[in-house]
């Protein structure tokens, strides 16, 4: 576990294979403050968080703001078993994006609004089994949830309102 303290963080950070954790090992974790201010990453024309062919991640607690061309986090290349819970995204391109990515990514009890885009979008084929709950999604231009291309995906619980097309697509 990585403990974040409080503050705000003009980062980029970025995760591969050789940063992950493995089956029977458990997660590898970012875990930011719960303080009242928070630990906070700014994005800067890119994603906060990329996880690049990682496995068995986890990023919790932490606030991601201000990268409007890119995304809080994005899973990208086989990216699997790996988690986002309790953060809050807000004035990003999207919120959380999947771009092959792969199976059983979760993504649960974040925050994510003003973000120009989607505040979460699956945009392939490999993101099957992925679980999308107990979100809050608002105000966000293109719509709260895009699953564009993947298969048994559960979204359940997730509050989704006020987005500029439809909640979920």
């Amino acid at each position: 576990t990585i403990l974040v303290d409080v503050g705000i963080y003009v980062e980029n950070v970025s995760i591969d294979s050789l940063d992950s954790g493995a089956p029977g090992m458990g997660l590898v974790t970012i875990k930011g403050s719960t303080n009242d201010t928070g630990s906070r990453v700014r994005g800067i024309a890119s994603d906060c968080f990329n996880l690049d062919n990682a496995q068995y991640v986890r990023i919790e607690n932490m606030t991601m703001f201000d990268s409007t061309l890119s995304r809080g986090i994005n899973f990208v290349n086989g990216t699997h078993h790996s988690e986002t819970r309790n953060c809050f995204m807000s004035n990003l391109q999207h919120g959380v994006g999947f771009s092959l990515a792969g199976i059983s990514n979760i993504v649960y009890n974040c925050k994510i609004e003003d973000s120009t885009s989607w505040g979460i979008f699956i945009n392939d084929e490999s993101a099957d089994y992925s679980i999308i709950a107990r979100n809050y999604l608002f105000n966000n231009g293109n719509g709260g949830i895009l699953i564009a291309d993947a298969d048994s995906c559960i979204i359940d619980q997730n509050l989704i309102f006020s987005n500029g097309n439809p909640g979920i697509s």
